[in-house]
């Protein structure tokens, strides 16, 4: 599925170093940095940030050696390019998504938090299963992080424990499981009746 807003931007490189510095704007970055988050060479990062401080979309710090960039919230089109990225964030339907699936027996996963502009969540990812790939969810992760343009807070827990922490009627399993939220996978049922039998 191809981003629209990579398409008007002309490539995945230029989408990923918009969606860092629009969604971090209180954070600043070095070259080097961005380079490392969006995973493409510093000598490519170098000419687009500076294209972008040129036209006044972001702002460079210098401090003795160290330069580092941050987005400019006076930019004529921040309000728009905020707005804009926010709607074309990644999709439930995603293949990078999709690949929590089969990380083990993984019986539910949602996302909250930022995925759905949830700033009192507690998580953004939350995958409760049995014999779980961590390693590969860890990889999903940071492939989405990178992306979407930031950290993403993330929890595993087997069946066993999501089910006694829903009998012990833990806050965070309830509030995380009635916040406002997006399903990718529900197998809670079917694992639960499973168990008994």
């Amino acid at each position: 599925m191809v981003d629209p807003f990579e398409y008007l931007l002309g490539s995945k490189m230029k989408l990923r170093l918009v969606k860092t510095l629009i969604l971090n704007p209180k954070s600043e970055f070095t070259a080097s940095e961005v380079a490392r988050k969006i995973k493409f060479p510093r000598r490519k990062v170098d000419g687009e940030l500076k294209k972008m401080e040129a036209f006044g979309m972001i702002k460079k710090h210098s401090h003795k050696k160290r330069k580092s960039y941050f987005v400019n919230r006076h930019f004529i089109f921040y309000p728009e390019l905020k707005a804009m990225i926010g709607k074309c964030n990644i999709v439930p339907g995603s293949k990078t998504l999709q690949s929590i699936k089969t990380a083990g027996k993984v019986f539910y996963a949602v996302l909250t938090g930022i995925f759905i502009d949830d700033k009192k969540s507690a998580v953004d990812l939350l995958v409760v299963g049995d014999n779980l790939n961590k390693s590969k969810i860890r990889k999903t992760v940071a492939n989405i992080e990178v992306d979407i343009g930031r950290e993403i807070r993330f929890m595993t827990m087997s069946s066993k424990e999501m089910f006694y922490r829903m009998e012990m009627l833990d806050k965070f399993i309830g509030e995380t499981m009635k916040a406002p939220n997006i399903v990718l996978v529900d197998k809670l049922n079917q694992r639960r009746k499973s168990s008994r039998d």
